[in-house]
């Protein structure tokens, strides 16, 4: 598995779900897993996320429920060339969020 370094961060209000994209692309290879990190800053009941991966060429969001502070994980990601995405939904107020990967270390 790689990991990008954080290098974005926004806001996600309390209503539906935001999507947040990074300006690169990853290129993958088959069985390669790719990894996400980031950190919700703001003081809320949390954000559920999800992280875009590929399995047989097709986009599948994998879900890593309700996180505060600090989280991670991996997807699939196979033998893609394409931009890595979260979706995020507050749960409660509204919240800040950093992730990764945006920007190449």
């Amino acid at each position: 598995m790689d990991s990008i370094v954080i290098g974005c961060s926004g806001t996600v209000p309390a209503i539906g779900w935001h999507h947040f994209r990074s300006a690169h692309s990853v290129a993958g290879y088959p069985g390669y897993r790719f990894g996400y990190d980031g950190n919700v800053s703001s003081d809320t009941s949390g954000v559920v996320i999800q992280l875009k991966g590929f399995e047989n060429g097709q986009v599948v969001w994998v879900g890593i429920g309700a996180r505060k502070g600090p989280w991670g994980g991996e997807v699939p990601w196979g033998n893609s060339l394409a931009h890595p995405e979260i979706r995020a939904q507050a749960v409660g107020t509204g919240a800040t969020i950093s992730w990764g990967p945006c920007q190449w270390p």
